[in-house]
């Protein structure tokens, strides 16, 4: 019992320090002070497509301007560090532009997190400025823009302190890189469930034997 007893401690000495190793590194990273503002595409959509057949015969109009293929375009830019990026941190704001071949008939900003979040666009020849604020981290604003064609790629540009350089990035791995860390949470917890367990099955062991061997003392 001693010999098994003295492994089993063996084996939670080594999986306490491993947990201890993994969980610090996580922390170390996550709690390191990092500035990120990144941009993605988070929707685009046909509103009116008019084929060559009868594009001399059929006219379309938004706000008194003629369109042939009117999109909607939902950009997203977003806190995506851990810090507070303030409004007098942008020393150039951000700026959208799309390809040559598409017109930028319109643009607004749609939602926001926090709903309290003021901001408000500007556009400039073909290109769509967002005048700064404040970003605390996971804020974000969207978007919306009209444009006549078909969106397939953005350029952001932008000069803010602490960011080297505005990231375009998937909207799938912002959502994996925030759920990322409860998960790491969740399995710190499984893992310390499991040798608290393991902890007291031994001592439970230990208080038999040593209750075995006094009532045998006892007994002699």
């Amino acid at each position: 019992m001693e010999i098994l007893r003295d492994a089993i401690w063996q084996f939670i000495g080594a999986i306490l320090g491993l947990v201890g190793t993994v969980v610090s590194v996580i922390l170390a990273f996550r709690l390191q002070p990092r500035k990120s503002l990144s941009c993605s595409i988070i929707h685009r959509s046909k509103l009116v497509s008019i084929k060559r057949e009868v594009e001399h015969k059929l006219r379309v109009y938004y706000e008194g301007k003629a369109v042939q293929n009117l999109s909607l375009v939902v950009i997203r830019i977003q806190n995506t560090g851990n810090q507070p990026i303030v409004a007098n941190d942008f020393v150039e704001p951000v700026e959208i532009a799309l390809e040559s071949t598409v017109d930028i008939i319109d643009g607004e900003i749609g939602g926001t997190r926090p709903e309290n979040l003021r901001t408000s666009l500007s556009k400039i020849d073909q290109r769509i400025q967002l005048l700064p604020t404040l970003f605390n981290a996971g804020d974000y604003a969207d978007i919306n823009i009209l444009v006549d064609g078909s969106v397939k790629e953005i350029d952001v540009h932008g000069r803010v302190v602490g960011v080297s350089r505005i990231r375009k990035v998937d909207l799938a791995d912002i959502d994996v890189s925030s759920r990322s860390m409860p998960f790491f949470g969740s399995l710190a917890y499984l893992i310390t469930f499991i040798l608290a367990a393991l902890a007291i099955y031994v001592l439970v062991g230990a208080a038999v034997e040593w209750g075995a061997q006094v009532i045998d003392r006892m007994r002699t």
